[in-house]
């Protein structure tokens, strides 16, 4: 397995001592949690039922509900409400692609090695439409979140990962690069305002302005002195219990609340002070897991 995994670089990019920390202490994989693991159910049904509409075999075309009290092969028993949750995300990229009938190229749960950041950067994405149309040459590339934190689409690490790990290939082999590229989330589980899907669409020019960041961070990550920058990724960090980054961080939180004396806060004081607890929260919330 690569060092620098795709779905790994909402932690890596932001911190890139948490890669050789974590490879330090690494997760017990007979330890993860209960919704990790459906989650991984979850993705095994929509690849299996979309796979089924692009290179379908003896069975068919297969629908989720057809999962119903089947076992995963992580072991875990398929429900309804698991199948309800990735219906919706099912039904969308189906939708896409039969809107663009014929000229869309569909793949699904497709591997990315994304050399041009590092050697040791790659991954999988869930699934993606390349539209063969000059007049329309458009990406769409899903991320399917079966969990309750919400994940926003806009500066979204993995799927810049994956996507700009594309861009390199198509490069590679001489291909016309897309106009636009719509980069989607679908979360169907948390409320959202914007609702349980959710796009940024971007040009490739756009996306470039954040590969430097990310390259740098990856090759700092596997160097002789990575930084250690604590934040809401350590609650994903296996390596945050022997973190001396995330203790210190810690420390002055209890510091803050040691010394704080009452003032009154209106406006832009008010709003900072919300996001400075909010960050407190989150790094609170992955010292006591």
């Amino acid at each position: 397995m690569a060092r620098l995994r795709c779905s790994a670089s909402p932690r890596w990019v932001p911190c890139p001592g948490s890669v050789q920390l974590s490879e330090k202490y690494p997760e017990d994989p007979n330890t993860r949690s209960l919704p990790a693991m459906q989650g991984t159910a979850s993705h095994w049904v929509g690849s299996e039922v979309l796979s089924s509409y692009t290179d379908s075999g003896p069975e068919g075309i297969r629908s989720a509900q057809s999962f119903l009290d089947t076992q995963a092969p992580n072991g875990i028993i398929i429900v309804q409400d698991m199948i309800d949750s990735v219906e919706v995300y099912i039904q969308d990229v189906l939708k896409e692609v039969q809107a663009r009938g014929a000229l869309a190229g569909t793949f699904v749960e497709r591997f990315v090695h994304a050399h041009s950041i590092h050697p040791e950067n790659e991954g999988t994405f869930d699934s993606a439409v390349f539209m063969h149309d000059p007049h329309d040459s458009t990406w769409i590339i899903w991320d399917f979140k079966d969990g309750w934190g919400i994940v926003e689409p806009f500066g979204n690490w993995q799927l810049i990962n994956y996507t700009v790990g594309l861009l390199a290939e198509w490069q590679d082999r001489g291909m016309d690069l897309p106009k636009s590229i719509k980069l989607r989330i679908v979360q169907p589980r948390p409320h959202h305002p914007m609702g349980d899907i959710r796009t940024w669409e971007a040009t490739p020019e756009e996306l470039h302005t954040y590969f430097q960041t990310m390259r740098d961070s990856a090759y700092e990550s596997l160097g002789g002195n990575p930084r250690y920058v604590p934040g809401s990724h350590c609650k994903h960090c296996p390596g945050r219990a022997n973190c001396t980054t995330l203790d210190r961080a810690v420390y002055e939180i209890q510091e803050f609340a040691d010394t704080l004396t009452p003032t009154e806060l209106v406006g832009g004081a008010l709003g900072a002070r919300v996001e400075q607890l909010r960050i407190y929260s989150d790094l609170l919330s992955a010292f006591k897991s």
